[in-house]
């Protein structure tokens, strides 16, 4: 597609990320924020929509804030 791909996370992708949202206490509804986060980051998005913004800003690491915005 034109302005969309499909990223896939790995085993061990999905591996790190839990034992990075245990570490943060992460939990709960909020692991699939941290999924779609970490899939955006890998695929090297340049922005990030969401209509839960505050969600994700609890979450994101300061380079990927940056790039969260609200339609």
């Amino acid at each position: 597609m034109k302005h969309f791909k499909t990223v896939g996370l790995s085993g061990s992708d999905y591996a790190a990320l839990l034992r990075e949202a245990a570490g943060s206490r992460i939990q709960g509804g909020t692991i699939c924020d941290a999924l779609l986060l970490k899939s955006a980051t890998k695929g090297g998005v340049d922005a990030i929509y969401t209509l839960n913004l505050k969600h994700f800003q609890a979450i994101a690491t300061p380079d990927v804030v940056a790039k969260l915005s609200a339609p």
